[in-house]
């Protein structure tokens, strides 16, 4: 039995183990071009690190460079200063690594849901990759949270989240891989959500990737408070995420005769772009012909579930939920990629403000915050509405009494008779978000105590959904005077 077993996982480990170092060997590949700053023909490759501003071609013109140039000494005449008072503070200190790591945790889930792919056995890896999503999830989500306490402390952006674009590009890829970690779940619980789990998976290294174009491009300089500036790698980067995008279009396609046309026809259409130009047109092309077959491939080849999930089922809510956060994740994505299609599109559409990403994001915190109060208790497969409904009930009533004696007097205490209409929705969305934070609270409180006993090793998901509910209403605490 031991001689089986022993059998058994080193054929499991032979399985994956190829498909997934491929896909981390690339990565590393792509990274390592991305410091390189070597020239093949007239094309640079990555820039590299070491490089002096001196040495530059397009610093080199300016006038503290020439006055290097005329005078090799002059850093003696300089008085220095030291770093940036703004950098110097703790949270600076801890939060890029921790972020950066967390950046990095999203590979191993993106490279087993391509492995999965690849040996056409989209179960198997979600059990392996389940352990490392969460990793993640614990990982990027800390990091968000120090430089959310390091913006309050340090910057000037009048709180801890300003919705700056580079902001977005680490909270982004963090609501989809959470998406990704519950709907792992309901597959390791009762099966199904293949597809979802393969696209958000695959969705949130991806949209690391999309995540280093807009800060290292360049492209966000005139939006964004501390994005890079252009280091001429525009296209390397597009280059890179197309590379993987490509690599999951070719993998779900399993017809050879299309799946070699897509191959040489990709190659061609880039050929053609680098020879004679209009990378836009082709880039529109590729593009639009990748999301055909990929839903074509979906419809035709992969596996889909034989049963639906019943509307009074755990599984059906958490699907619910992981949807929530994908749609939150792509609205947001949407406007902070206004200056990628100002470029694209030739568009002059100003990027959003504050009040206005607060505007679109709300409704989906509420709906965030109901999911996850009335998720826990339901049963996998089904449940009885009148049982859950009576169970909710107590935490429900609650809730909204309390919110909307906290809502109410701020309302009256305020002359609101000439505010206009957003104003007033953001006050009653604002209350809503209110109401429907302290009913997550209180529902998984409920849920920890009475269903669960109060069993440490079985609350995992209460305590984070309560962790998770306390900070929205910190935060909305803490800019209600702004609203």
């Amino acid at each position: 039995m031991l001689y089986l077993a022993s059998s058994y996982k080193k054929s499991l480990k032979n399985e994956w183990e190829a498909p997934v170092m491929a896909i981390f060997s690339l990565a590393q590949v792509f990274l390592a071009s991305m410091i390189l700053g070597l020239y093949v023909g007239d094309y640079r490759i990555g820039t590299s690190p070491f490089l002096l501003l001196r040495e530059h071609p397009d610093f080199m013109n300016l006038p503290f460079v020439q006055s290097y140039i005329d005078n090799p000494n002059y850093l003696a005449k300089i008085t220095p200063r030291g770093l940036n008072p703004l950098l110097m503070n703790y949270w600076m200190t801890i939060h890029p690594p921790t972020l950066f790591l967390g950046f990095a945790s999203t590979l191993p889930p993106f490279a087993f849901a391509i492995a999965g792919l690849w040996n056409k056995k989209h179960t198997e890896w979600q059990q392996i990759a389940l352990p490392w999503t969460y990793f993640g999830i614990l990982i990027l989500g800390v990091g968000i949270l120090m430089g959310g306490a390091w913006a309050y402390e340090a910057l000037s952006f009048g709180g801890f989240w300003a919705w700056d674009p580079v902001e977005n590009s680490s909270l982004v890829p963090w609501l989809v891989l959470v998406g990704a970690g519950h709907v792992m779940i309901v597959n390791k619980n009762k099966g199904g959500s293949l597809f979802t789990t393969h696209l958000l998976a695959i969705g949130s290294f991806l949209l690391v990737l999309y995540s280093t174009f807009l800060t290292r491009s360049g492209i966000l300089g005139e939006s964004s408070v501390h994005a890079f500036t252009d280091l001429g790698m525009q296209g390397q980067l597009v280059l890179y995420v197309l590379t993987f995008v490509f690599i999951c279009v070719v993998l779900l396609i399993e017809n050879s005769l299309i799946r070699t046309s897509y191959i040489l026809g990709s190659i061609l259409l880039t050929y053609f772009s680098i020879l004679y130009g209009h990378k836009t047109a082709v880039f529109y092309i590729w593009v639009l012909t990748s999301i055909g077959l990929t839903v074509y491939s979906y419809n035709k080849y992969f596996p889909k579930e034989k049963d639906e999930e019943e509307l009074y089922s755990r599984e059906f809510w958490m699907f619910l939920g992981a949807f929530v956060l994908l749609l939150s994740a792509l609205v947001i994505t949407y406007f902070t990629s206004i200056p990628v299609m100002n470029k694209l599109f030739g568009m002059k559409k100003a990027p959003l403000e504050k009040a206005d990403y607060n505007m679109w994001t709300v409704p989906f915190a509420i709906l965030l915050m109901i999911l996850i109060a009335a998720a826990q208790f339901l049963k996998y497969k089904k449940t009885n509405s009148k049982e859950f409904y009576k169970k909710l009930s107590f935490s429900f009533v609650i809730s909204v009494l309390f919110g909307l004696a906290c809502s109410i007097p701020l309302y009256l205490l305020n002359d609101f008779s000439e505010a206009n209409g957003l104003q007033k929705w953001n006050l009653i969305s604002y209350s809503l978000l209110f109401i429907s934070g302290i009913f997550a609270v209180l529902a998984n409180g409920d849920y920890w105590l009475r269903i669960l006993k109060g069993k440490i090793s079985k609350s995992g998901a209460s305590i984070a959904h309560i962790g998770f509910a306390m900070i929205l209403i910190g935060a909305l605490i803490s800019t209600s005077k702004s609203c």
